[in-house]
């Protein structure tokens, strides 16, 4: 296996692993977002729904970063 098709693979699989954690962070972010919502301190409401929705745009950004072809 040459380095170049070992690349492509691992990319392949870091990606993947990259998508599926994407789906995950969107389900949690949900989950603390219904769970926020139903609590009465406004810093937690807020400190939930920004972190996790930042922590979901940049899983999701990492994932589109296109590959380089050397």
């Amino acid at each position: 296996m040459t380095r170049y098709e070992f690349a492509s693979m691992a990319w392949f699989v870091l990606s993947r692993t990259i998508f599926a954690a994407s789906i995950v962070c969107v389900l949690l972010w949900a989950n603390s977002l219904v769970a926020a919502l139903a609590t009465e301190n406004l810093f937690y409401k807020i400190s939930i729904t920004f972190g996790l929705l930042a922590l979901e745009m940049f899983t999701c950004l990492f994932f589109m970063m296109p590959k380089s072809r050397k």
